[in-house]
């Protein structure tokens, strides 16, 4: 894929396999092309949500999801794309929020408002996209402090189930969800059935508490 050069010619190539340089660049040049591709690590996700965003508005959502069908996306980065370009706050105007926070918003409501009035919350209280998520489903402010702080005080340490519950949230929606898992080649499954084992144990041993304790009552 040829990409214009920071001095406007075509100077370099994008290829699977990093850049290919067809000229020599000026300092100047480098220090600026350099800088972009920072700022594309850094900032991918809002990079590629714009993108969308915009492709959505030149040519409709059908053709945009018949784009990003021949890129052959994992399913959990299409659906984000999707989310990002659906988000109706402005990437500029809300600097504070990141693409996780975007997300989120764009999920949860459709109407500008809402997001809006969420943003705004997550601007003011220095909110995580953990935290907006806790905040979202409470219908109030939760902050990371308060979240901290809850864990900490609840008996046995069983704070730790709220960061447990966020992550597996936020691992099963990059992955697709239970469809993706159930999806996966048999090798993977045997490979996500080891690691939840332990969990899984743990919980059929306290369900068969729980249950004698509730019949002995």
């Amino acid at each position: 894929m040829l990409l214009p050069s920071p001095g406007g010619e075509r100077k370099f190539e994008l290829t699977p396999r990093g850049l290919k340089f067809f000229d020599q660049l000026s300092v100047q040049e480098c220090t600026q092309l350099l800088r972009t591709l920072r700022m594309l690590g850094q900032h991918f996700d809002l990079c590629f949500g714009s993108a969308v965003k915009q492709t959505i508005a030149w040519h409709g959502e059908e053709e945009t999801k018949g784009i990003l069908a021949q890129l052959e996306l994992p399913l959990a980065e299409a659906r984000k794309a999707l989310a990002l370009a659906q988000a109706e706050l402005s990437f500029d105007t809300w600097t504070g929020l990141t693409a996780e926070h975007l997300v989120i918003l764009s999920l949860e409501f459709k109407g500008h408002e809402l997001q809006e009035e969420w943003a705004r919350k997550v601007v003011d209280h220095e909110l995580s996209p953990r935290a907006l998520k806790r905040s979202i489903e409470r219908g109030e402010v939760v902050t990371d402090a308060e979240m901290d702080e809850d864990s900490g005080k609840k008996s046995g340490g069983l704070g730790f189930l709220d960061e447990l519950d966020w992550a597996f949230e936020s691992w099963a929606r990059r992955i697709g969800g239970r469809t993706a898992v159930l999806d996966l080649p048999v090798d993977d499954m045997e490979h996500w059935m080891r690691g939840v084992k332990k969990i899984v144990d743990l919980y059929r041993e306290v369900e068969a508490k729980v249950s004698a304790a509730k019949e002995d009552a």
